[in-house]
């Protein structure tokens, strides 16, 4: 026979942010206000059409107005305040969390996820200082740069996917 007791009201979460939240997110902006920074001092300087995309062989393959430039940080902005609109205000409750949750691990679970959405907001800002001092770094010296575009590749890939390998398993260990 089917219970007619309705479950046990979970405890509400303190989702504010802690103090490593909040210093991931400024990070992040800080890194991206450096690369729109570092852009508009060298705009300058730059030629009139710089590199903005390369191939895997780290040659350009894609080319821009210089004003282009500014073009990364300003994308990379956007995402930034995306995310950080959706870590500050996405009740914890709203998540899609990928284990079981049970009282005993719900609120480690939505901590580490809205860290990850922290550690994605500075990872982004190491992003735009890579890619942007790599198309200053093409357009002043176009062959000392493509031998370093694998170098600036594999950086952003580590960068990028770190904090999610990360979330991954401190998820699985908490899930069992």
């Amino acid at each position: 026979m089917a219970s007619t007791e309705s479950p046990t009201p979970l405890q509400p979460l303190d989702e504010r942010p802690r103090g490593l939240d909040r210093l991931l997110s400024a990070f992040g902006a800080l890194c991206i206000g450096f690369a729109a920074l570092r852009a508009a001092l060298a705009y300058g300087g730059l030629p009139e059409r710089i590199a903005i995309h390369f191939n895997m062989s780290g040659e350009a393959d894609g080319f821009a107005g210089k004003s282009a430039i500014f073009g990364l940080p300003a994308l990379l902005g956007f995402v930034w305040l995306m995310l950080f609109l959706v870590s500050e205000h996405m009740p914890a409750s709203e998540m899609n969390i990928p284990i079981q949750l049970n009282e005993q691990n719900r609120s480690r679970a939505y901590v580490l996820s809205k860290r990850l959405l922290r550690f994605v907001q500075a990872a982004i800002g190491l992003t735009a200082i890579l890619i942007i001092e790599h198309i200053l770094a093409y357009s002043a010296n176009p062959v000392v740069a493509q031998k370093l575009s694998m170098v600036v590749m594999v950086s952003i890939l580590v960068i990028v996917i770190s904090p999610m390998l990360v979330y991954y398993f401190a998820l699985k260990r908490i899930g069992k």
